[in-house]
């Protein structure tokens, strides 16, 4: 179960950490 944890988060993390970068350029943008 751990391990499939881990995976799911070595996945997810990619997206999220875009995501984040996106969100704080945004709003040096303004």
């Amino acid at each position: 179960m751990s391990k499939c944890y881990t995976a799911i988060t070595y996945t997810a993390l990619p997206s999220a950490v875009k995501l984040i970068i996106n969100v704080l350029t945004s709003f040096t943008e303004y």
